[in-house]
């Protein structure tokens, strides 16, 4: 064995030659070459030159890296099964890598100005992520595209900043400027990238040239028109931007650009396999039966983006709109759909130029056949989970949400919404109501079990629950987690009134309350990076409760909380736990949930699942889908509330294994079931009956049973002689009549030549030494 020199890393060459590979770190003699795409493993010493090839092919001169010598992540050792790996891997490898030295200056790529240059630095934007080289230059010369990157890695900044780049540069800021719509998925994340692109720099902040249309904030049309930037949710801006003749008369020569932000989360990309007949019915039944549940479903307005992208391709008359779609987790069957929601372009303008699926530079020189879903979630993650198993517990939840309306009184329609791809989420039950309760209390556990002096925490409440933010809120202050605060309740509501009066005051005053809105975001987000809870007034019960929580070493961070529709696009700085109540419906479900933390240029964080004790295998079975060298743990906690979970399943025999243990003299314990008298009158007596005769009192002696093997001989003279194989048929009947049959003996199944072989060759090889 070879001393061990240093610890391990990964190379690979970005050289058309490739790199040399050395006999000796003192000698020039090159004994091999380490070719693009191949990655292999070296010693590294401390204060050394040249590393040491694990393989022993030889040495690797460290002064080549950068000049066509390039580091990887460790993740190849988890798929390494010789020295090297395939192209596709090393490219995918070079990409998660992330590292901030190599990546370039945002002003190589676009002609920022200086002021929106030094705003970026104020947030923590100094270089521009892979993502963002891979396009800002084709977005900038008005390219319709579709992104798809890691989560946390600027794709939303990667298609906003070339078109406000540009729109400087042609065009002029105010009602006779041009405009850009930007679709957001709810109107948090609505609210969210207000406060940032109000504050890029590039127009003065406040002025009135963004602005967004939300619930809770609906501007008069004035103030659309004097905005340059238009964001909101698609019922929001569907029922703004097409019911006024004159923005729709604005927007036919104003309109540049329409930016889709998560889109796979209310555009929906079915797999139809049929024949072209059955396609159309099938998506015919489909867009209707979304149409249906928009109306009803809140945030998840599914079906409503393809009339607003209609309307708004038809009121647009330039050749030069654009269309930028971005998501985590888009693949090619909703960049196809993308494309089939332009194909309704009265123009035709992308009829014959479907909008290419753009992926970082690394991840595009690869084979796209090799990789067709990029990784989503970043690798330092610590996945954990807590289970819990429903028992007795004090914590009370309303019976609404596990009763269902009636559709007339507002319920959701009787549509099979889980045969639409799969969709299962909408119009699903909760979980039992008990079942939710342990999770509530799983949650208290894991709250109670945070670390002294860790960051801000966000909770994530999926659908299946059935529990309200507000619910949830109202419970964690009752628990004297006074830090709790809704995200929704600190943007846009006032406390001093009731739920009506806040639609009232914010949705038709005809007045623009977005600048209101960007400064609670603020506040919120400064909280949330300083880790600093929401001021208590002095000497309430709520300030003592909190006084008292400090003295005893308990963790005081801000807790967010917010619905499922969260999980997409929001971002506050200091998140460094997430706590996902329940499963998520699908792995990229999950994966958007856990890329709210470990983001571009913050340090890694922890996702806890708090699900029910089944939920263990599902979500060990999605580990290889969310991300490569994915592991579930089960999270350490201290159980206050809920329930200690035994993971160790008792071990149960077969009932017929049970049989043949019991011993033959044992009997079988019957309970004695007392024989009630029937409640019935009695019956009347017959006219009509015959008179018996006089029967005897004195009891008959009970008869003997017969043996079996005389029924046996009487059942063959019966039946007559049928030879051997009558008798044994006989015989067969009378052991199921006479014991307990365990039933027909098990077939073997039929083994194939071919399975033979690879039994035979199996048990050779086990066989070898």
């Amino acid at each position: 064995m070879e001393e061990d020199i240093g610890p391990v890393r990964y190379f690979g060459a970005s050289q058309a030659d490739g790199i040399a590979v050395l006999s000796d770190c003192d000698s020039l003699t090159e004994v091999d070459r380490l070719m693009p795409g191949d990655v292999v493993a070296a010693q590294v010493p401390v204060n050394g030159s040249h590393a040491r090839l694990v393989d022993g092919r030889g040495w690797l001169g460290l002064d080549q890296i950068g000049s066509g010598l390039e580091e990887v992540h460790p993740w190849a050792a988890q798929i390494m099964h010789k020295p090297r790996i395939t192209k596709a891997d090393a490219a995918s490898l070079g990409y998660l890598s992330l590292d901030e030295e190599k990546l370039t200056p945002l002003a190589q790529h676009l002609p920022l100005p200086n002021r929106v240059i030094a705003q970026l630095e104020r947030k923590g934007v100094k270089k521009a992520s892979p993502i963002q080289e891979a396009v800002f230059s084709d977005i900038y010369k008005g390219k319709s595209m579709c992104l798809q990157s890691q989560t946390g890695t600027g794709k939303t900044l990667a298609m906003i900043l070339p078109l406000l780049t540009a729109m400087a540069e042609e065009s002029e800021w105010g009602r006779r400027g041009d405009k850009i719509i930007v679709i957001t998925s709810c109107r948090e994340l609505a609210a969210q990238l207000y406060t940032y692109i109000d504050s890029l720099g590039f127009f003065p902040k406040a002025k009135g040239y963004a602005t967004m249309v939300i619930v809770g904030n609906v501007p008069p049309s004035e103030a659309v028109l004097n905005a340059n930037v238009i964001i909101g949710t698609p019922n929001e801006l569907g029922g703004l931007l097409h019911k006024d003749r004159e923005i729709i008369q604005t927007l036919h020569t104003k309109l540049r650009g329409i930016v889709l932000d998560e889109v796979d989360e209310y555009t929906t990309a079915p797999r139809l396999f049929a024949s072209k007949w059955a396609i159309k019915k099938k998506r015919r039944i489909y867009n209707e039966k979304k149409a249906v549940l928009s109306g009803r479903l809140g945030n998840f307005n599914t079906g409503v983006i393809e009339w607003f992208l209609k309307r708004s391709l038809a009121y647009s008359r330039r050749q030069d709109l654009q269309v930028l779609a971005a998501s985590a987790t888009m693949n090619r069957d909703m960049a196809r759909k993308v494309h089939r929601l332009l194909r309704w372009d009265p123009l035709g303008r992308w009829f014959n130029k479907p909008p290419p699926l753009m992926r970082p530079l690394a991840m595009m020189k690869s084979d796209f056949q090799a990789i067709p879903m990029m990784p989503t979630v970043p690798l330092d993650l610590d996945h954990r989970y807590v289970p819990v198993i429903p028992s007795i517990s004090s914590t009370e939840i309303s019976d609404a949400h596990w009763t269902r309306k009636p559709y007339e009184k507002g319920g959701l329609p009787r549509l099979k919404v889980k045969a639409i791809n799969q969709r299962r989420g909408m119009g699903q039950r909760p979980v039992k109501k008990d079942k939710a309760v342990a999770m509530l209390d799983g949650l208290h556990d894991a709250l109670k079990s945070r670390k002294q002096g860790s960051g801000t925490s966000l909770v994530v409440i999926c659908r299946t629950v059935g529990l309200t933010v507000r619910e949830a809120v109202r419970t964690l202050h009752e628990w004297g987690f006074h830090e709790a605060e809704a995200i929704h309740e600190a943007l846009w509501t006032d406390p001093r009134d009731w739920p009506s009066r806040w639609a009232i005051k914010y949705s038709y005053d005809q007045q623009d309350h977005a600048t209101e809105i960007a400064e609670r975001h603020e506040q919120l987000n400064e909280r949330a990076r300083t880790a600093t809870p929401l001021e208590q007034p002095v000497g309430c019960d709520a300030w003592r409760e909190m006084e008292e929580r400090k003295k005893a070493g308990e963790n005081t961070a801000p807790v967010l909380v917010g619905f499922e529709g969260l999980g997409r696009g929001i971002h506050f700085d200091g998140v460094e736990t997430v706590y996902i109540l329940g499963l998520p419906q699908q792995p990229r479900a999950y994966m958007h949930y856990a890329g709210r933390v470990g983001r571009f240029g913050q340090k890694a964080g922890k996702v806890v699942s708090i699900i029910p004790k089944a939920g263990q295998k599902v979500l060990k079975a999605w580990a290889s889908k969310v991300g490569p060298g994915v592991k579930f743990r089960q999270e350490p906690i201290m159980r206050i509330r809920s329930a200690e979970v035994s993971n160790v399943e008792p071990h149960k025999l077969p009932l017929q294994m049970e049989r043949r243990l019991r011993p033959a003299s044992e009997p079988v314990e019957e309970e004695e079931v007392e024989q009630q008298e029937p409640l019935l009158l009695p019956e009347p007596e017959d006219p009509y009956r015959l008179p018996e005769l006089e029967s005897d009192d004195s009891e008959e002696p009970e008869k003997e049973p017969v043996p079996v093997p005389h029924k046996m001989a009487d059942a063959i003279r019966s039946r007559g002689k049928q030879g051997e194989l009558g008798v044994k048929q006989i015989a067969a009947e009378m052991q199921r009549a006479t014991s307990r049959w365990p039933g027909p003996q098990e077939v073997p199944r039929h083994t194939t030549k071919r399975e033979r072989w690879k039994q035979e060759k199996a048990a050779k090889a086990a066989r070898k030494p």
